[in-house]
């Protein structure tokens, strides 16, 4: 008998090959797409050029992780990126639902402007950068497809050891005696990757249609998180200095970056690690 196969889309990304890890870890049949020349992908599968035709049968679930995320990106290439965000998206998510498959696509909390916290699944969208214009428009396409069976997931800021974001910045230029500045008027909700990955899987495994949000349960702003690193990098605390965002010269973080992932930790059975542990585990140090 044929097994059910799990179609990871985008398996060369950061998200995309946590996945297949976890993926693996569940003991799931996987297939994985990505561009020509990704490391250790099954089939080449351009989200800008789509060959439908190398999908393969028999997809039982399909997690679409692949995305043109930059802001100058998608000022560069507005029609690319549009087609890798949205237009192919759409069609992929089309198709494979008319296949059967449970899909799941992941969304992004730049479809909200920031100005409040822990929004609600039903907030109304204000998108304040492209990438959240794209992420807005597939949201609001895939609702308008009929019979389409699928979820959206709308995730905080992903943070790992890996690839811990602007907290190896500040770790740097900490280690090599250097001040740092951090907003005190802005905030992250970051989730850890290894569990932003284990709630794609536990979506796709429930069925569990809609939107479902993931981010830490509360917010840390941005000086808060700088001081968790110079606890780490054993700087002294005066070599943080605390700036407001209005006061800066170019583009600055939302005020505010939480969702309320209530509804998905109680299907889940499980919570979301809160931001200062998120940012402490991301640096490899002890809460």
């Amino acid at each position: 008998m044929t097994r059910e196969i799990d179609l990871v889309v985008g398996a060369g990304g950061k998200v995309g090959a946590a996945l297949v890890g976890a993926l693996r870890r569940h003991g799931a049949t996987i297939v994985t797409t990505g561009r020509a020349g990704s490391a250790e992908i099954d089939l080449t599968f351009d989200m800008d050029r789509p060959d439908y035709a190398v999908l393969p049968e028999g997809v039982a679930r399909a997690y679409i992780c692949a995305a043109m995320p930059g802001a100058d990106a998608c000022a560069a290439e507005p029609e690319k990126a549009f087609r890798v965000n949205v237009t192919t998206p759409v069609e992929l998510t089309r198709r494979l639902a008319a296949q059967g498959a449970f899909v799941v696509n992941i969304s992004s909390t730049q479809i909200f402007d920031g100005n409040r916290p822990a929004l609600s699944p039903d907030t109304q969208h204000s998108p304040y950068s492209e990438y959240g214009r794209h992420k807005s428009t597939l949201e609001d396409r895939l609702r308008a497809l009929s019979g389409t069976s699928g979820a959206i997931v709308r995730i905080s800021k992903i943070l790992s050891p890996n690839d811990p974001g602007i907290l190896s910045k500040w770790r740097d230029e900490l280690l090599q005696g250097r001040e740092v500045s951090a907003f005190r008027d802005r905030a992250m909700s970051p989730v850890s990757l290894r569990q932003a990955v284990d709630a794609l899987v536990a979506v796709a495994y429930g069925r569990w249609s809609g939107i479902s949000q993931v981010s830490a349960p509360d917010e840390i702003s941005y000086l808060d998180a700088a001081l968790i690193v110079a606890r780490i990098a054993r700087a002294r605390p005066e070599m943080v200095r605390s700036v407001l965002a209005d006061d800066a010269v170019g583009t600055v973080p939302p005020r505010h970056a939480g969702l309320d992932c209530g509804a998905t930790e109680m299907r889940l059975g499980w919570r979301f690690a809160r931001s200062g542990q998120v940012v402490t585990e991301a640096l490899g140090g002890e809460q």
